[in-house]
């Protein structure tokens, strides 16, 4: 009786990992909290921290199995959080009581922080929110002070590992306001800037002018870059702007397109170290955070065309991209290698992978069909996973859109363009309740909807 009590308890440990942690896209993790994550880091595969809005600092040492809440000391409205060495941890936010900026350090993995950066900042709708260091220093660090509907604000660095924190400085642009930088390299970083005023008498026109430069000596001396002015009637706002770079040479940038009349966010790429950017467009209305794994493989979080919360990856610099849909906003994508990510979400949800965030479609045969179908998904019923099997007989960019039984769309596992062939994608239906959906190929003129089960 026992043995049987035994090898019950350690199945059940089993499939409960299993349906936390599936082997395919992104997967649902436990934290017990209901509150909303801004930030998610992790030094090793064990060892990470996420923050949340409502002030929670939660702290895991195996992988996301379980999670204990840390005690800040202070009830702050937190931005991100880093985790710099085994022992000291960096958190940012605005403390909620009085609405001053304020960073936290520990130096003893989370058991007490101390405040060591603290001002009042005019705009109390502004926050921390992109904090970076070099992986090849732990010692070297920004954090920037930003709106989430116009990228107002400026930066702090630190040379010490976030003991001390210095504003960055801003050269001739005294009024402008920081978007974000660039890093390098402690010495060589991009900043990206922009300015507004308005001319008077109606009717009222803005003046726009963006900027961006290079320093290769900490900012000492400032090389322009790229700089631009227009007038416009529609001020565009910056949501969020944020720039990667995979090099000195290679980088992105986000921000929305100030020459078309269409309102949509689009990415920049740069492989001229900034001298100019090629506009990329994204399946995103607005951008909330950027991660490039490499020069070519980036990820975008926000809302999507659709305005769904959404994760959008691609593998070839933003010729395609895979989109998957989530169920509450998406904050923040973080990845500590090219397999293991985290995403931090509204409404206390934690997701990882640990296959880089699959979900484009795989290529199981190049031999070309005589015509689109879609199979039947394997298994059916399923629990949590099945496969997804449909061919193309022509290029076209394909899409493969799951629904529930209400038509609610609940997530897109394919939407690339596809070569003529047959391929296969897995759904993952871990953070569903069980119950019938509904599974749609959308190929040029064509399209076809299937029906699967899920029993849980």
């Amino acid at each position: 009786m026992v043995k049987r009590v035994v090898v019950f308890v350690i199945l059940n440990y089993l499939f409960l990992f299993d349906n936390c942690f599936s082997q395919s896209g992104w997967s649902l993790v436990q934290t017990g909290l209901p509150d909303n994550f801004t930030s998610v880091h992790f030094y090793t595969d064990m060892y990470g921290m996420a923050v949340t809005s409502s002030g929670k600092i939660i702290k895991t040492t195996n992988g996301g199995m379980n999670w204990a809440q840390l005690n800040p000391g202070i009830l702050m409205n937190f931005g991100d959080i880093r985790i710099i060495s085994p022992t000291n941890a960096i958190a940012a936010g605005r403390q909620i009581s009085n609405n001053y900026l304020k960073i936290l350090r520990t130096t003893n993995a989370g058991v007490s922080w101390d405040s060591v950066y603290s001002n009042y900042y005019y705009d109390t709708t502004a926050n921390f929110h992109n904090m970076k260091f070099l992986a090849d220093t732990s010692n070297f660090g920004f954090v920037s002070i930003s709106k989430n509907n116009s990228g107002s604000g400026n930066y702090l660095k630190t040379v010490n590992g976030g003991l001390n924190w210095s504003t960055v400085n801003q050269h001739y642009m005294i009024f402008w306001n920081i978007l974000d930088l660039g890093m390098i390299s402690p010495i060589v970083y991009f900043c990206f800037s922009y300015n507004i005023y308005t001319y008077q008498p109606p009717p009222i026109l803005y003046n726009e002018q963006v900027e961006w430069e290079k320093t290769t000596n900490d900012g000492s001396t400032w090389i322009s870059q790229y700089s631009s002015s227009y007038n416009t009637q529609s001020v565009n706002y910056y949501v969020n702007f944020q720039a990667n770079f995979y090099d000195e040479n290679t980088g992105y940038i986000t921000y929305f397109n100030t020459v078309s009349s269409v309102y949509h966010e689009v990415i920049g790429l740069t492989t001229n170290s900034g001298q100019s950017f090629s506009e990329i467009l994204i399946p995103m209305n607005t951008v909330s955070s950027v991660f490039l794994n490499s020069a070519s493989n980036i990820f975008l979080t926000g809302v999507s065309t659709a305005s769904t919360p959404v994760v959008a990856k691609s593998t070839n610099s933003g010729n395609n991209w895979g989109v998957t849909s989530f169920p509450n906003t998406v904050n923040k994508i973080y990845f500590l290698n090219p397999n293991t990510g985290w995403i931090a979400c509204n409404n206390g949800q934690l997701y990882k992978t640990i296959d880089g965030g699959v979900l484009i479609a795989k290529n199981i045969s190049s031999e070309v069909p005589d015509k689109y179908s879609l199979f039947q998904n394997y298994p059916n019923p399923f629990n949590p996973t099945t496969k997804i099997r449909f061919a193309v007989p022509e290029s076209v960019h394909a899409k493969v859109i799951i629904y529930d039984v209400m038509g609610r769309e609940v997530q897109t596992l394919v939407n690339e363009r596809l070569q003529p062939g047959t391929y296969e994608t897995t759904f993952d239906g871990s953070t569903l309740n069980s119950g019938v959906y509904f599974y749609k190929l959308i190929g040029g003129s064509f399209s076809e909807t299937k029906r699967m089960l899920l029993i849980k």
